[in-house]
């Protein structure tokens, strides 16, 4: 990827992110420089608004796209733990994204920040 399109794109998921939190001492080097500690504090952020608000799908549909199989029904779906969704949506982007890494949890697999690098990257 062209590095000006990957400052950019960091630079306005940070600006984004400044909306909802607020970040001191972060920037788009902390990313691109892979900083654990940074992408990690971001992430946790991340995590516990979402974890507050609750994700749904009335909110966001396309969240349907993250069901697992033809076997699990739309309600199976919505009744899932908030944290089960965002693991699916974190391995849904790193899929996307082209990598083999998968997580299985929020916490120990996030830890090195590297699923996060390539997810905001």
């Amino acid at each position: 990827m062209n590095p000006l399109y990957i400052k950019t794109n960091l630079c306005e998921a940070i600006e984004a992110f400044n909306k909802v939190f607020k970040l001191v001492g972060i920037s788009d080097t902390c990313f691109s420089h892979q900083n654990k500690t940074m992408v990690t504090s971001v992430l946790l952020n991340i995590i516990h608004k979402l974890n507050e608000e609750a994700i749904n799908i009335k909110a966001c549909p396309r969240l349907y796209r993250l069901q697992s199989n033809s076997a699990e029904t739309n309600e199976d779906f919505e009744n899932l733990p908030t944290e089960e969704v965002l693991i699916r949506w974190v391995n849904h982007q790193l899929k996307e994204a082209g990598q083999e890494l998968r997580i299985s949890n929020l916490g120990k697999d996030l830890t090195d920040s590297v699923a996060l690098t390539h997810v905001l990257v």
